[in-house]
């Protein structure tokens, strides 16, 4: 039996009883959704410029700061350092203590195998 608080809702071939917090519920969804597309539509529409002029602005390019070899490779661990120095010597780019010191003979060494391995690289 439906108390005061429940609605009976006849239909042709049966009877639903709704509670009052699900009609609620609906109603309240209902409302947002009617309310969100009309939000919506409001972005999608774009402002009115007739007769605005655009604004000059005026744009400097910024280059950042380029870094130095020494600053990276002195960014490295020391064992990075250690690895990298070994293996210039072994391929015979660097011939200078491995100690994981940055030095010019390494930051050199460096860029000497590179330009070796650019130049020897097959052109595409």
């Amino acid at each position: 039996m439906p108390t005061k608080q429940m609605c009976l809702i006849a239909s042709t071939s049966m009877v639903s009883v709704i509670s009052p917090g699900f009609v609620m519920r609906s109603v309240l969804s209902a409302t947002l959704m009617v309310a969100g597309m009309g939000m919506a539509h409001a972005q999608m529409t774009p402002p009115s410029t007739a007769g605005a002029k655009p604004k000059t602005v005026t744009t400097v390019p910024v280059r950042p700061a380029l870094q130095k070899p020494e600053d990276t490779a002195s960014a490295m661990a020391q064992a990075e350092r250690l690895a990298l120095q070994s293996d210039l010597a072994w391929v015979g780019e660097y011939n200078g203590a491995i100690t994981g010191d940055v030095s010019e003979r390494m930051v050199n060494a460096i860029k000497e195998f590179q330009r070796t391995a650019a130049a020897s690289r097959p052109a595409c």
